[in-house]
């Protein structure tokens, strides 16, 4: 059977693998033009490790990636509230967090599906693996057929359309246009730069109504990211980005000022962050979304990305158990939806108790933290992490 997958990020390439191996033909057609170096950091957690683990690229994901270490929680002022125990989350789940550059993991996860495709087809088979320039049009389905339609002319077909092409989905625009990607109230920034000597710890600073955190990558960088509290769909430039950034973090502790001065305006990546809404299914006929397409959450809990590197192994695996598509996407369906929507409601909630802008409500939060120890967040980050691959097959949160 042949899977067409739209999107070649993170959800679309694993996808690709996964499906490979589990003996479809695959085509990934990825609107840019050029696989560049953008984004910024990323973390990918031990349920995620363990399934790229699975699917045989673990290894190199590692080679690349820099283990996460400890870190702690404090206030803008500079008083901590929470120490964090990565090895503690290692110890428990069987796998470290790793950090590294968004577009490291892309080009790990091209190469391996560039090498299925090519053991799989010789040489020839990779002028039909990877499509890039190719924006999706429309998508239309015949009888047991699936065509895709692009702005470039070009007309494929297959036995299943798989859409991983983000948030701004143009499959599920195409499938199911009142689905809404909802601004939760706060938007940010983000970077990677050359990391300061004196930067060696992770660290999440909160403030009023605003964080700041930042995280030591390989190679002498450092991800960094903002959040504050702001109007929807505020338009800046470049250089407006790293003044707003230096006009809401004026006074907070060092290196918060140092770091985004030294950033360059221009790799500034500027976020009005969004959930997604309204979809009660991922699936219309032998189309299916997976990742952001589906289930676009927050970034408090950095499963994101993890949650497409699930919801590709379980689709590839369902399809490999039943050669009945319908069925093969209904227990997909099953199986991912609930675990999904607890991820997105439980991010939302970070989210929210760290963006809190009341003075009374934000000494409480900062007060039951250190009392608790963090416990409520730690317990939940475990909840994801721990998860096994052959868990994500018998049971959902």
């Amino acid at each position: 059977m042949k899977a067409l997958v739209i999107g070649g990020g993170i959800g679309g390439l694993t996808t690709g693998i996964a499906l490979r191996r589990a003996g479809f033909e695959v085509e990934v057609f990825e609107r840019a033009p050029a696989i560049r170096e953008v984004g910024a950091g990323i973390s990918i957690w031990p349920n995620a490790l363990h399934v790229l683990d699975e699917m045989g690229v673990g290894a190199r994901v590692r080679a690349l990636g820099t283990t996460q270490g400890d870190g702690a929680v404090v206030t803008w002022q500079g008083r901590t509230l929470i120490q964090i125990s990565m090895a503690q989350i290692a110890t428990h789940s069987g796998a470290p967090v790793l950090m590294l550059h968004r577009a490291a993991l892309i080009e790990v996860l091209r190469t391996a599906f560039i090498e299925e495709q090519r053991d799989n087809f010789g040489t020839h088979g990779l002028l039909h693996a990877l499509h890039l320039g190719h924006e999706l049009q429309d998508v239309s389905q015949h009888g047991e057929r699936v065509h895709a339609t692009f702005a470039n002319g070009v007309h494929a077909e297959g036995d299943l359309l798989v859409a991983a092409d983000g948030w701004r989905s143009a499959v599920r625009t195409c499938v199911f246009p009142t689905a809404n990607a909802r601004y939760c109230g706060y938007a940010g920034l983000r970077a990677v730069i050359p990391c300061p000597p004196n930067v060696t710890t992770t660290k999440e600073i909160w403030g009023r109504g605003a964080r700041f955190g930042h995280i030591p990558l390989v190679d002498g960088r450092l991800y960094w990211f903002t959040s504050w509290n702001a109007p929807e769909g505020e338009v800046l430039s470049p250089e407006q980005r790293r003044e707003r950034a230096l006009e809401v973090f004026r006074g907070w502790i060092a290196p918060v000022e140092d770091l985004i001065r030294a950033t360059d305006p221009a790799l500034l990546l500027h976020d009005d962050v969004r959930e997604l809404t309204g979809l009660h299914t991922w699936v219309d006929g032998r189309i299916v979304l997976l990742g952001d397409a589906a289930h676009a959450m927050t970034p408090n809990l950095g499963q994101g990305g993890c949650a497409s590197i699930e919801d590709a192994y379980v689709l590839a695996r369902c399809l490999a158990d039943d050669t009945a598509i319908a069925n093969a996407l209904d227990r997909y369906q099953k199986l991912r939806r609930p675990r999904v929507a607890s991820m997105v409601r439980d991010s939302r909630a970070f989210g929210a108790f760290g963006q809190l802008e009341n003075g009374l409500a934000r000494k409480l939060r900062d007060a039951i933290t250190v009392a608790t120890k963090g416990s409520f967040g730690r317990d939940v980050v475990l909840k994801y992490a721990a998860t096994r691959p052959h868990e994500l097959l018998e049971v959902s949160l």
